[in-house]
């Protein structure tokens, strides 16, 4: 992973699964220590108690958490397509039916098309100046999540008055649909509940999604996020190890659902977050 910084680019690893055995005592903190060889900064994000007891140990520090968002599209069909179908999945549905018919805000100019990964807007994108960490990629790896066979991508260009200023990537699964990762070439005044207002009515273009999810690891974005009816759904803890100071004091790492596996990971007994 890179990572985009105020003071330059810096190499990461996301470390997506702790690798130990009971039987063989340090071998999870071994793995870790291996994995510093190939990039100074180690990233974990979710994981289980017992995980964050023991990364604090091992040198890493927790930052802020991202923030994750629903918002139901379909609530019939996310009814309908629940594995389980109780009292409590009645009570489920008419809440997500009611959650279903929060506005969205103004588009304001905003719209998105359908074209192929562009070149240009992801050169204009990584050139501009980061002020905090983030994670950058290119077109090869956009192009490459197209051809995933765990989930079907689907890469839309962001317009501004029919102007190229972004791009966002869904990713669905069933009947969830996420927001793998969406990115402006911001010229600092963006408004941003317009850009989400897009991905809305983009992602209800598809007659089978029935919710929507994102992330929002700044609070701008969580901002739009609610001005687009979505609900806060919790909240995925962040550690890093970062022993050179490379990111500096940075609490808040702008990462998407590409850093980590939750682009493409499927729970088929718990299919939805609303």
């Amino acid at each position: 992973m890179c990572l985009a910084t105020p003071t330059g680019e810096v190499q990461a690893i996301q470390m997506l699964d702790w690798a130990s055995d009971p039987s063989v005592a340090g071998a999870g903190v071994a793995l870790s220590r291996q994995l510093e060889s190939l990039a100074p900064v180690l990233i974990t994000c979710g994981g289980s108690e017992d995980t964050h007891k023991i990364l604090p140990k091992i040198g890493f520090t927790p930052r802020d958490p991202i923030a994750n968002y629903a918002r139901v599209l379909r609530p019939f069909r996310q009814f309908l397509t629940r594995p389980s179908k109780g009292i409590r999945a009645l009570g489920r549905l008419a809440r997500n039916a009611a959650w279903s018919m929060s506005g969205i805000a103004a588009a304001n100019g905003w719209s998105f098309d359908r074209p192929e990964p562009d070149g240009k807007i992801f050169s204009e994108w990584n050139a501009q100046p980061a002020h905090a960490p983030e994670s950058r990629y290119d077109v090869p790896f956009a192009k490459f999540l197209l051809h995933c066979p765990a989930v079907r991508f689907e890469y839309s260009s962001l317009l501004k008055n029919r102007r190229p200023r972004g791009f966002f990537l869904l990713a669905r699964a069933e009947g969830q649909t996420r927001l793998a990762d969406l990115r402006v070439v911001s010229n600092g005044a963006e408004d941003l509940a317009g850009v989400y207002s897009v991905v809305v009515r983009a992602a209800r273009s598809d007659p089978q999604a029935c919710e929507l999810v994102a992330v929002a690891p700044v609070p701008e974005i969580a901002s739009a996020l609610e001005a687009n009816g979505f609900r806060p759904r919790g909240a995925t803890p962040v550690f890093v190890r970062d022993p050179r100071g490379l990111l500096g004091d940075a609490r808040r790492l702008r990462l998407s659902m590409l850093d980590d596996d939750s682009a493409f990971l499927k729970f088929p007994q718990h299919p939805y977050s609303t």
